[in-house]
């Protein structure tokens, strides 16, 4: 909706962060001393969400949560690869 249009990105994208936390396509998974995972794959959020704070708003940051989680706070954007 661009309501901050100074903080577009290089790409002209507005919005990307703080309204809903976003799957992105990623899986992680802990690793153990050998390289082998540990316990269950997550899913990877961005974004932050409106009940936290600037430091999850980034989105650099990652949250994680179950690969069968639903949570009032967490949508999905589509997107593609830049050409």
């Amino acid at each position: 909706m661009g309501s901050y249009p100074c903080g577009a990105s290089p790409y002209g994208a507005l919005d990307m962060a703080g309204n809903v936390w976003e799957w992105v396509a990623d899986v992680y998974e802990d690793r153990g001393p050998f390289g082998l995972p540990v316990g269950p794959a997550r899913g990877i959020l961005r974004g932050g969400a409106f009940g936290y704070g600037a430091r999850e708003a980034r989105c650099s940051f990652q949250g994680f949560e179950s690969l069968t989680a639903t949570c009032n706070d967490t949508g999905f954007r589509c997107a593609q690869d830049a050409r």
